[in-house]
């Protein structure tokens, strides 16, 4: 076909080389193939009806390839692929913490009383023995819880003389014998059983 024949209908037309190439019925394309042989039919490709000039193909075409290549060598260039001493991993061991709770203790202070107690009270009733009037025994009038049988012996006499000192004695041997003791003195009885105060 006359390259310069623009009233073509859209097609594949031979060239000059021997290729075709395709019209789109405005201008030529950059679609090339080999001219089919009798018994090879090719398929008319349907008309293109973009605005675009006929040149943004290829230029696409190249512009696809470049950025191919580059992704290409950043890829080949990439750090996961560099030779070279790797880092060394940081491992961070955690161990656990074991709270302990402090427990408050209220102390209870203990009271120890000490209590003094005085010599005790004289007594009012007399058993066989020594005693000291106004300090083992009250003064007053004592007589025998019972009757003596015989051989009863009592006496009085001034404290702090181990008996050298006698007021009175006596040896009964019968009946219900009575004393009067003052402070300061001594009394003793033997056999004579308890004695009482009465008065």
């Amino acid at each position: 076909m006359n390259q310069g024949n623009p009233s073509a209908p859209p097609g594949w037309h031979v060239q000059a080389d021997g290729r075709e190439r395709y019209w789109d019925g405005a201008q030529w394309t950059d679609q090339y193939r080999a001219a089919p042989t009798a018994a090879t039919a090719h398929p008319v490709p349907a008309a293109k009806k973009s605005g675009l000039p006929g040149w943004w193909k290829p230029a696409a075409v190249g512009v696809g390839g470049f950025l191919l290549g580059l992704i290409i060598g950043g890829v080949g260039d990439s750090p996961s692929t560099v030779a070279g001493p790797k880092p060394t991993p940081t491992v961070v061991v955690t161990r656990p913490v074991t709270a302990t709770k402090s427990a408050t203790v209220t102390a209870t202070p203990t009271v120890t009383l000490s209590v003094t107690t005085g010599p005790p009270a004289p007594a009012v009733a007399i058993k066989e023995g020594t005693w000291t009037v106004g300090r083992d025994i009250e003064p007053g009038t004592y007589t025998t819880t019972a009757e003596v049988a015989s051989d009863c012996y009592w006496s009085i006499t001034k404290s702090g003389t181990n008996g050298g000192d006698i007021i009175e004695n006596d040896i009964v041997k019968g009946g219900k014998p009575t004393v009067t003791l003052s402070e300061g003195q001594d009394f003793k009885t033997s056999r004579c059983g308890g004695w009482t105060k009465i008065g």
